[in-house]
């Protein structure tokens, strides 16, 4: 098509142009939460904490059933690793992470331990 680099052109430039205004919203993110969580927190009354706490606690609840119940059911279900196996992988990177509050710090060890995971699932395919 005659013409189609100016086009391209174009569209790369919005495209670069959407993406650093993406990268400032996700910079911006943070700070913008802190503000609507400190106003929500400086203008709530004594009332409104017990529901606050129903709200936490129901999603605490659903947290940990998604996490520890649900999701590896789910995987479980669809692949060849058992449901201990899926537990056992994630408990030191649980544990870690909990203590260190940073999810980047165990990326690495979750990573390790679902190649291994995938390793001997692999080996026990291969025996078969």
């Amino acid at each position: 098509v005659p013409g189609k680099d100016q086009l391209l052109d174009l569209i790369d430039l919005v495209s670069n142009g959407v993406g650093r205004i993406n990268t400032f919203l996700v910079r911006l993110a943070p700070l913008g939460l802190f503000t609507l969580t400190a106003a929500a927190a400086g203008t709530m009354r004594i009332e409104e904490f017990s529901k606050l706490q129903g709200y936490l606690l129901i999603l605490t609840t659903a947290s940990l059933v998604a996490a520890f119940v649900a999701l590896p059911l789910l995987v479980s279900s669809v692949s060849d690793i058992s449901y201990r196996q899926l537990l056992g992988a994630a408990e030191a990177p649980l544990l870690t992470a909990i203590a260190a509050v940073k999810l980047f710090v165990v990326l690495p060890q979750i990573t390790e331990n679902c190649e291994a995971l995938l390793k001997t699932d692999d080996e026990s395919d291969d025996e078969i």
